[in-house]
């Protein structure tokens, strides 16, 4: 039996329940060309540290982020967002990708006009298939949306159009 390759996943999210969720599920998945590995980041400044780490070391394939990352001890106010733009500048390579419970057209068309994401994933839409679905997706033919971040992208630009 071969060794597959093993690709690395980071998620971040301020709900613990929700990483460890994404982390059990894509990691007993089963993919045909490689194994997942998940970490897992509970705030913007952790989330932070290991994207610099990776950045000089082993990067992550892909990066989950979701949009609001507010701490239980302070009121920082970076988000999400704050932190795929920084990704952008120091991993690349690595691919991101929004999992949040918003669906609003302008805030997801913000994203993509800041940072340009190879995927979003609206967390009412997201279940186990969808789940190894995006994966395999962002690796191989980005970009991958839900249903409910398409239609929001579709709505904008309809109303986009002069």
């Amino acid at each position: 039996m071969q060794d597959l390759k093993t690709i690395r996943i980071l998620a971040v999210d301020d709900h613990e329940m929700t990483t460890l969720g994404y982390k059990y599920i894509l990691e007993d998945s089963q993919f045909e060309n490689f194994n997942v590995r998940v970490e897992i980041a509970k705030s913007y400044d952790i989330g932070k540290q290991k994207i610099e780490f990776s950045s000089r070391s082993l990067r992550y394939d892909i990066i989950l982020l979701d949009i609001q990352l507010f701490s239980s001890q302070s009121k920082d106010p970076r988000t999400g967002v704050d932190l795929g733009i920084l990704a952008r500048q120091l991993v690349p390579k690595s691919k991101l990708v929004f999992m949040s419970s918003f669906s609003d057209n302008y805030r997801i068309n913000n994203i993509f006009k800041t940072v340009d994401p190879e995927g979003y994933m609206v967390k009412s839409e997201i279940d186990e298939i969808s789940l190894k679905t995006m994966v395999e997706t962002v690796l191989l033919k980005p970009p991958y949306y839900t249903a409910g971040a398409l239609a929001a992208v579709r709505r904008r630009m309809s109303t986009d159009i002069t």
